[in-house]
């Protein structure tokens, strides 16, 4: 890991606590007990910064799906292992106030952040749909490209939504309900037989069930 790389590390929880546009670059330096001037030998400014703090967050996700992938015994219980992961990490009340605030004050870089992390989602879910067609858990009926661009429209649509005040589900039951509204149109006879298993385990979140003020 080269010295950049340390130094993101170490920022990025300092920008989840302050926020991007109320941490100046004086505190990030008082911070991590190194000045102003060694900072700007690893970073242009705070933008540059900012930016390879949300590359870092990238590298987290893909590494987040590289994990459900080699502790998953088949491409079904890897993406549903994925994806609860990965909205724990990114699908937070944190972080739509994270993207507000990089909408308000860096819209360009939230911009170049969205299309990035959305072409990463594309990418893991269609290699994760092609080891599924392989394993015969999905039907060999749908191309793998649009797969991985349906999810990662889904993903951004649940991500950034308003939810109205009256509404009765909370954000998790809304994600598992569109997540296997979509798994169920992909799994084959035998696929459905696990996931039939999997969500038997999420009995809990029924989006169906009667809904539960303290959820």
């Amino acid at each position: 890991m080269d010295k950049s790389e340390e130094l993101i590390k170490r920022i990025t929880p300092l920008f989840l606590e302050v926020g991007y546009w109320n941490l100046r670059v004086d505190d990030i330096a008082a911070r991590l007990n190194i000045s102003k001037k060694t900072l700007y030998i690893y970073f242009d400014n705070k933008k540059d910064i900012i930016w390879r703090v949300l590359q870092h967050n990238l590298s987290n996700v893909e590494e987040l799906a590289q994990t459900a992938e080699e502790n998953s015994p088949n491409a079904i219980e890897s993406v549903i292992s994925f994806m609860n992961g990965f909205y724990g990490y990114i699908g937070t009340e944190q972080d739509k106030q994270n993207l507000e605030e990089l909408e308000k004050y860096y819209p360009e870089i939230l911009v170049r952040y969205k299309g990035a992390l959305l072409e990463l989602i594309q990418r893991l879910l269609q290699k994760n749909y092609e080891r599924g067609v392989q394993e015969g858990y999905y039907k060999l009926e749908h191309d793998p490209e649009y797969v991985g661009r349906f999810f990662s429209m889904v993903y951004n649509g649940n991500r950034t939504m308003d939810m109205p005040k009256e509404n009765v589900y909370s954000f998790e039951k809304l994600r598992i309900m569109s997540a296997k509204i979509i798994m169920y149109g992909l799994v084959s006879p035998k696929g459905a037989v696990v996931l039939d298993e999997l969500y038997a385990s999420y009995k809990h979140l029924n989006p169906y069930s009667p809904p539960d003020p303290y959820v």
